[in-house]
């Protein structure tokens, strides 16, 4: 969302959400070792935009997300045939701060295209992630 007045400044806000799944196996040994994580991500920013001319702006978002992590690990054993020897799940939530810029282009009349990074970082389970997302929107101008 943007808001402008009289002024080449101007106010923009946005929200965002994303997922995320990943699973991977490996053997150590003859056992077999299954991991799954799922994330989910939400942010909320608002920052300032600048117009340069009638059909380009640039912006810059300051804000904050909130991470929800689940995860599991299943450990099967080889005794003849694989057996169940033992599981571990978790889930964290966190937040983090938000960061992010970018340009919109209005190429014909109430008409915007966004094209956009938004940054992060995610500490969870002892490691530090971090979180790079690009974005292209289209959007109606009113």
């Amino acid at each position: 969302y943007r808001y402008e007045w009289d002024s080449p400044i101007s106010v923009i806000g946005s929200f965002t959400y994303m997922s995320g799944k990943d699973d991977y196996s490996y053997l150590l040994a003859r056992d077999i070792i299954n991991n799954e994580a799922k994330i989910k991500y939400y942010s909320l920013s608002v920052g300032p935009a600048y117009r340069f001319n009638e059909f380009v702006s640039a912006y810059g978002l300051l804000g904050f997300n909130r991470n929800k992590v689940d995860y599991s690990s299943q450990w099967y054993n080889y005794q003849g045939s694989y057996v169940l020897a033992g599981s571990q799940s978790g889930n964290e939530n966190k937040t983090s701060l938000m960061y992010g810029a970018g340009v919109q282009i209005n190429p014909i009349e109430n008409v915007a295209v966004d094209i956009g990074y938004e940054g992060s970082r995610l500490n969870i389970a002892g490691q530090s992630h971090d979180i790079n997302g690009f974005n292209i929107a289209i959007g109606y101008r009113f």
